[in-house]
């Protein structure tokens, strides 16, 4: 539960193995207003820690989706928010007395919205508009608290028998508010030409994909920017009506509420498969890599954390007990091999869900 090797565990004041209990509500909206639609998605709860009490927090996410059609044009809206506590594999330990380097509230917004005009089968012109931010509660973690601004237009074409392709040209702007004294560190734009397409290939094969040449400019020359592709690209396959596969490969830059770096460029790959035993049960298993490496990365604390990689792999079992009533079963091993021994950890956990449906609205 530490996310830590024993040395590391004992530094922070915490117990490796723990037993966790999150208890919460869920609600789930989708409603369809003529040619408008609306959906929604909302959770908060709480987890309790049975011997590190002091990890106990609050676990809220709100995911909405609102598509509003005025005659040839489709405006969607998405506000996305979630506050937990962070992820421990990210915090190192601070070399300061009297602050708590594992309590920390992470909380990240994000709000989109895209506009497009055109026939549904055809050329379409299209724009969007984003802004997110990302704030830790922890003092000395403030350091790494972001907001960034998105802008994009392009064109998309959709064709039943050839699928949908879009060419986008956009640009981020990342700024860290905490960092203004810090040269290099304050934040970064990016500029990107981007290519996306997505086509079913027969009844069994469904593939998508993106391509884009990004051009990342940090504010200051120490920044260290980035010139390069990055991509995303994915295959489901439906072989049976009871077998689902599914295979992602992806490689981004990213804003980091973990580390006190620049940016960080992700590399992840995952394999996952759903075999469904019965109409009401179903077992599941995957297996991911995320590469991470950190950009002029700094640090006030002991242990600098430049690059990772973080192997997992889980199965489980997922059963319809009745119409009310879903459990889920699920095991699973990570494996993290980060720069110095020290952040490197292997966790095994088990996870017991079970889900009530109190009723439909």
């Amino acid at each position: 539960m530490a996310k830590a090797n024993p040395d590391r565990a004992m530094q922070r004041g915490l117990q490796q193995a723990d037993q966790r209990l999150t208890v919460g509500a869920e609600l789930s909206l989708i409603r369809p207003l003529g040619r408008n639609s609306l959906e929604l998605t909302a959770f908060a709860g709480y987890d309790f820690y049975n011997r590190n009490a002091r990890l106990n927090r609050e676990r809220i996410a709100l995911d909405a989706d609102a598509g509003l059609y005025f005659g040839n044009c489709q405006l969607q809206l998405n506000p996305r928010f979630e506050r937990r506590q962070s992820d421990l594999a990210q915090l190192a330990v601070l070399n300061v007395p009297g602050i708590d380097s594992v309590r920390n509230t992470q909380t990240v917004q994000n709000y989109e919205s895209s506009l497009q005009c055109g026939r549904a089968n055809g050329l379409k012109i299209l724009g969007s508009a984003g802004y997110t931010q990302g704030n830790n509660s922890n003092s000395l973690r403030r350091f790494a608290n972001y907001r960034g601004h998105q802008l994009q237009a392009g064109v998309s074409y959709q064709n039943p028998v050839l699928g949908e392709f879009t060419a986008t040209l956009g640009r981020d702007r990342i700024t860290y508010p905490e960092r203004s004294g810090t040269i290099g560190l304050s934040g970064y734009r990016i500029d990107q030409l981007k290519i996306t397409g997505r086509r079913e290939i027969g009844a069994i094969l469904t593939a998508n994909a993106s391509l884009a040449y990004s051009n990342l400019d940090p504010d200051g020359p120490a920044g260290g920017g980035f010139k390069g592709l990055t991509w995303t690209a994915g295959l489901s396959a439906v072989p049976s009506t009871d077998l689902r596969v599914t295979l992602d490969f992806a490689r981004s830059l990213n804003p980091s509420l973990g580390g006190e770096a620049l940016y960080s460029r992700d590399t992840s790959y995952a394999l996952a498969a759903e075999y469904a035993l019965t109409p009401r049960t179903s077992v599941f298993s995957g297996v991911t890599r995320n590469d991470r490496r950190f950009a002029n990365a700094r640090s006030t604390q002991t242990v600098l954390l430049t690059n990772d990689r973080l192997d997992q792999l889980n199965a489980g079992l997922r059963m319809q007990v009745n119409r009310r009533l879903k459990l889920s079963l699920e095991g699973g091993h990570e494996r993290r091999n980060a720069n110095g021994t020290f952040l490197d950890y292997r966790n095994t956990y088990g996870l017991l869900t079970a889900s009530i449906t109190l009723g439909n609205f």
